[in-house]
């Protein structure tokens, strides 16, 4: 039989709607956790961050990260303002990935579309589709953004328009993924961390033992009246593992006994001080290393002022 125009049209209407159902539904049924939305950046990243901004504000740390809102810039007061979004209320979780041209985010939280697309729009870019482009802020580098899932907003920073597209929702079925083991966890590709000149020599020195490890990773969390970074390396064999836990330890106890004959107290509030306070262990080939930090510490870190 012939299909009547009016039929046909309402078999592709059908069509099309049930293929948007589709796609709808598997981007509400992604995995946002952590560990997934890690999955779902481009790999082989110098430097890739979780940071559990939800846990962060539940435990009332998140000005520790985030510093006073006295000294946010014009500029961020007038994206809260365009976009109804402002991450001390709205921002839940952001994952990253820095490489050498190109940073990626996945960022949950609660997003007001419309109002990131006239922001992109007022910032001299445009929105097709549901993805969105714009001038950075930093010169010869374009913004890319589009809605991974409701509640997650993928974003690129690169000298394109498009790398945001990078961010596959489906990469984290295959991959093996990462598990962020604290609200806050980044993980450094350790060769080039200790050969990096920024880095201060003393700190070089201290974590050289875990230069054989292929990743460092480490964690800030809240643990008694301080907090707690933790480090964790994984080396060739359980022998390098064992051998670099005791000169981790040497090296604590040298640079204890250096402050000693200086007739100085390890000061909680200084790097030296900090690292005086490390503890370590082996498993397997695992090296784990503990510092309490105190907020102090910390502040002057990141340049931050407590409120």
């Amino acid at each position: 039989m012939r299909l009547r125009f009016w039929q046909l049209g309402l078999l592709v209407i059908a069509v099309c709607g049930a293929g948007l159902a589709v796609l709808e539904y598997r981007r509400a049924s992604l995995d946002d956790t952590p560990g997934a939305l890690l999955a779902r950046l481009p790999q082989q990243a110098p430097i890739r961050i979780a940071i559990d901004v939800g846990a962060l504000r539940d435990a009332g740390l998140l000005h520790l990260i985030a510093g006073s809102k006295a000294t946010e810039e014009a500029d961020y007061t007038s994206f809260v303002e365009q976009t109804a979004f402002d991450y001390r209320s709205d921002l839940d979780l952001i994952c990253a990935s820095f490489h050498t041209n190109a940073n990626y985010f996945a960022v949950k939280g609660r997003f007001h579309w419309p109002s990131l697309q006239r922001y992109a729009t007022n910032q001299g870019g445009q929105c097709n589709n549901g993805f969105c482009t714009m001038p950075s802020a930093q010169p010869n580098r374009r913004v890319s953004f589009y809605l991974l899932k409701q509640n997650v907003l993928a974003l690129a920073s690169s000298s394109s328009g498009s790398n945001a597209y990078a961010i596959n929702p489906d990469r984290s079925r295959i991959l093996p993924r990462e598990q962020p083991f604290a609200p806050v966890w980044w993980s450094v590709d350790a060769e080039e961390t200790l050969k990096n000149p920024s880095l201060p020599a003393g700190l070089q020195y201290f974590l050289s033992p875990v230069r054989n490890g292929k990743r460092l990773y480490f964690g800030l969390q809240p643990g008694g009246n301080a907090l707690q970074l933790t480090m964790q390396a994984s080396l060739p064999s359980t022998v390098d593992a064992a051998t670099a836990s005791t000169e981790l330890a040497s090296r604590t106890a040298y640079l204890h006994k250096q402050l000693q004959l200086a007739k100085q107290v390890p000061d909680p509030s200084d790097l030296s001080g900090v690292l005086a306070a490390g503890k370590f262990q082996s498993k397997e080939h695992q090296v784990m290393g503990e510092w309490p930090i105190e907020a102090e510490f910390l502040n002057q870190f990141l340049g931050a002022s407590a409120k």
